[in-house]
């Protein structure tokens, strides 16, 4: 149980590293891609 809570919090900790090295300009890519994909699920499907 101690090692799995140690690979967790190790895991959450690499994340957070990762996270603040991306550059702003990522970021932004990102958002702009995921409200594309949110945009497009949210879109009625036309009948073929």
């Amino acid at each position: 149980m101690t090692l799995s809570f140690l690979y967790r919090a190790l895991c959450r900790l690499l994340q957070l590293i990762r996270l603040l090295c991306r550059s702003h300009t990522n970021l932004s890519i990102e958002v702009v891609v995921l409200r594309h994909e949110v945009a497009l699920s949210c879109s009625p499907l036309t009948a073929s």
